[in-house]
């Protein structure tokens, strides 16, 4: 709750996205990257003391004999950087192509042996913090309609509602947890397919509208003038 309180709070003072900033940085200035790099350090800060917190307790618990039940994760100040970096390259593409970020963690939980469940518990967090601060912002600076915001919101809970009861009716009925994973490869599948499509799609539009062709023109120009 804190790590949101903080990261939204960021958000509204920096502004983006076509959201005002609440204190009146202009889009891109020193200000706005300032802000940009405080959040950046303020996540980063947290991701860290967690890290050493997950390293302390798996050498306490070596220490004691406890036995690794299933889904444990043996914790090491080398696997915790490793996840951190991956955590950071995650986030630099869903920033770039716009997925989520829970889809590249995912299968990371998933290759450390944590159960399916809590795999896609976790990445389902994550979701709701980045997308509940982002519409925290939007609504603020009166992007978003209220009334549509609290339409697709409902929708959006139901259908994720009526998923979960499904897929846990599914897992314990067949005793099969591998289900969560299949359906999360082919969310990751057809969601990389999606965004080749849209990146081929607008490249096309580019080009028969001429944009394309113009600022391929200039990039030689550029490479020729050098």
């Amino acid at each position: 709750m804190v790590v949101w309180v903080a990261l939204v709070f960021l958000l509204v003072l920096r502004g983006g996205k076509g959201a005002p900033s609440l204190i009146g940085v202009p889009p891109c200035g020193p200000g706005y990257w300032a802000v940009t790099l405080v959040g950046f350090g303020w996540l980063l800060g947290v991701s860290i003391l967690a890290g050493r917190r997950l390293v302390r307790l798996s050498a306490v618990s070596e220490a004691a004999g406890t036995r690794l039940l299933e889904g444990d994760v043996r914790w090491s100040s080398t696997r915790a950087a490793s996840c951190l970096i991956q955590a950071f390259l995650a986030g630099i593409v869903a920033g770039l192509v716009g997925v989520g970020g829970g889809m590249v963690l995912g299968p990371m939980m998933l290759e450390l042996s944590i159960l399916p469940q809590v795999s896609t518990a976790t990445t389902g967090t994550m979701v709701l913090l980045t997308s509940s601060s982002a519409a925290a912002v939007f609504l603020q600076a009166g992007v978003a309609p209220a009334d549509y915001s609290i339409a697709f919101g409902l929708v959006a809970t139901l259908g994720a509602y009526t998923g979960k009861v499904g897929i846990t009716a599914l897992v314990r009925r067949y005793r099969a947890s591998a289900l969560i994973i299949l359906l999360l490869g082919s969310l990751i599948g057809i969601s990389m397919l999606a965004t080749t499509a849209a990146g081929l799609l607008n490249v096309r539009d580019q080009l028969a509208s001429g944009r394309g062709l113009s600022s391929l023109v200039a990039l030689r120009s550029i490479c020729s003038a050098k």
